[in-house]
């Protein structure tokens, strides 16, 4: 599915929401009502189930995209709330009836009391029950009457049969039609869950592009800054700035009555001890439910960037928060790579780049020879003791464009006297000792790395 057809399903699925109204239809006993309801339902439940597999985050979906997003999952949360308490409802038939309201005299008495009450015949979850009560009460009574005749009364409990019969068949029917709705109700919520967490993605989308403006606009911004300071904080253009210089437009920018919520918010969010953060809770919640489009949102950039370079001026201590700094992927090491160092990025790093220095003072026609590597990276427990072979593919695996037999014709051609001593402990007489031992300092941080 494409982006503009999976907005097309999205802008289907407001409209059937817009058609559904049950908060009014589960205070009827309307059969009609609740059929037009569950095929609403059902129409809805088709259009997400059309999506509901959609990988959205492949979509690169705008703001605008998200925003309409939001107010389906707006929309489903409370329908989603409503079905869950009709539907086992409609299995029983026990919907409520309409509500009645009681008031006091006559519309056009001086004394008309609106203040009535509602009185809804489904406190108890029981509207057919009570419908049929009333019923049979009411025809009980008819009955107790002398003056009617066995004629009449006999039309009367004929009707009331009647009556009783319809209400025993609505039953029937409401109960079909829930196991209806339940089915399009369970395809909805898997879609609800699939956009109920729309909010934490706006917050992340309006978080990166806040890092983006303050990398783009910080100069400008600071640069206007120092200009408004001289036209109204400084009373000489030959005056340097100072800290108090700043600190003065810092307090107008918080105690301004003007900008509305806008500024409230910034106010509200601001620290004397640290830097204001634009990941506050109380800052998303504005961008994401207050701000209509993105010129709104730069808007609230601009001045929350400002309030931060003035906090910054003020307080050298208080550094401007910027977009963290993530750690570059690292490849992989060869399993026969010790898991300390493995499972810890810093440490793959170190080892790998350590390892790559030393390739260039390796091999033929060098003092240093891959077994001598070897040697100091067994003894030094980076890697596990390795035969020739071994070696020579672990090599290849950290850095394939060097041979793997070559590293292993190397240390077989160049084997180390007195291999079983830790190369440090080697006597002072081995022509090898010095060699290793130089090595061994190449890998001097990544060995204090691992302390």
């Amino acid at each position: 599915m494409t982006q503009e057809e999976y907005f097309e399903v999205i802008d289907l699925m407001h409209r059937y929401c817009s058609m559904l109204d049950i908060s009014k239809t589960k205070k009827s006993l309307d059969l009609a009502d609740w059929v037009r309801q569950t095929f609403n339902l059902c129409n809805l439940a088709v259009e997400s189930n059309q999506i509901i597999d959609v990988d959205r985050q492949s979509m690169q979906m705008s703001l605008y995209d998200m925003f309409k997003l939001r107010s389906l999952s707006d929309k489903l949360n409370g329908m989603l709330s409503e079905l869950s308490d009709v539907i086992p409802r409609m299995k029983n038939g026990t919907l409520p009836i309409r509500e009645v309201k009681w008031h006091y005299g006559d519309e056009d008495d001086d004394d008309y009391d609106d203040s009535g009450y509602y009185e809804d015949y489904n406190d108890d979850g029981s509207g057919l029950d009570t419908r049929a009560m009333f019923l049979n009460f009411d025809v009980y009574s008819f009955n107790e009457m002398k003056f009617i005749s066995d004629n009449d009364k006999t039309i009367v409990n004929e009707a009331k049969d009647t009556a009783n019969r319809i209400l025993a068949e609505y039953r029937i029917m409401l109960a079909k039609l829930s196991t209806i709705a339940e089915r399009a109700y369970k395809d909805l919520s898997r879609f609800y869950d699939s956009i109920s967490v729309v909010d934490s993605e706006i917050s992340e989308y309006l978080t990166d592009r806040y890092y983006s403006f303050l990398e783009a606009k910080e100069a400008d911004i600071e640069e206007r800054l120092v200009a408004r300071l001289y036209e109204k904080y400084v009373d000489s253009l030959n005056e340097q700035l100072e800290t108090r210089h700043w600190a003065a437009m810092l307090k107008d920018y918080l105690t301004i009555e003007t900008g509305g919520l806008m500024k409230k918010i910034i106010k509200e969010c601001f620290s004397y001890t640290h830097a204001i953060d634009i990941s506050d809770p109380r800052i998303s919640h504005y961008l994401s439910r207050m701000c209509e489009d993105m010129s709104e949102i730069n808007e609230f950039f601009n001045y929350f960037l400002e309030v931060a370079i003035l906090q910054s001026k003020v307080r050298s201590d208080i550094k401007i928060i910027r977009r963290p700094k993530t750690e570059e992927k690292v490849e992989p090491l060869p399993s026969e790579v010790v898991d300390k160092i493995r499972d810890d990025a810093a440490l793959n790093r170190l080892f790998r780049d350590t390892l790559g220095r030393l390739l260039e003072k390796v091999g033929a026609r060098k003092k240093w020879q891959w077994s001598h590597v070897k040697k100091v990276l067994e003894d030094d427990r980076f890697i596990e003791e390795l035969g020739q072979k071994g070696f020579g593919d672990l090599i290849n695996g950290i850095f394939p464009d060097i041979d793997a037999e070559k590293v292993r014709q190397s240390v077989k051609n160049h084997p180390i006297k007195d291999g079983k001593f830790h190369y440090r402990k080697l006597p002072e007489t081995n022509a090898s000792r010095q060699l290793l031992i130089d090595i061994g300092e190449e890998f001097e941080e990544l060995r204090k790395a691992m302390e």
